[in-house]
């Protein structure tokens, strides 16, 4: 029995699959947590900033209620290739105080704890998006 597709053909194949299921389980992560981010202004919202190899410093000083330009940060992770570190950041003052159950009413669990608390969850709902087991 022999192989129907060259084996390099079928290497770059599963690379392409990893890589794919890689920046779609990024993707979710991130946007999991923007939505779970409280929203009084939009200010902390507006804050999570996208960052690959480098860690974002500073504020945006974006107010974002809807989570639009949080979206669009986080879909960063599709305009680079799979390697190195992706880094979604929240530089607000009170970004550890709203992680730590500060807003009992919104966020009572924070945003970023939870979600990796789903992380396998979501890896696996990427992969078999992507047929790959």
């Amino acid at each position: 029995m022999g192989w129907s597709k060259p084996f390099p053909l079928v290497i770059k194949q599963i690379k392409d699959q990893l890589a794919e299921v890689s920046k779609e389980a990024t993707h979710e992560l991130f946007s999991r947590v923007w939505q779970r981010s409280p929203v009084l202004t939009g200010e902390f919202r507006g804050d999570w900033t996208f960052g690959h190899n480098n860690v974002p410093t500073g504020r945006n000083g974006v107010l974002d209620p809807s989570g639009s330009a949080a979206e669009d940060q986080a879909k960063q992770v599709f305009n680079f290739p799979i390697g190195g570190t992706m880094y979604y950041v929240n530089n607000s003052p009170y970004g550890q105080m709203l992680e730590h159950g500060w807003s009992r009413e919104k966020a009572p669990e924070g945003m970023v704890g939870i979600t990796l608390r789903e992380f396998e969850e979501i890896v696996a709902d990427a992969a078999s998006k992507n047929k790959l087991k």
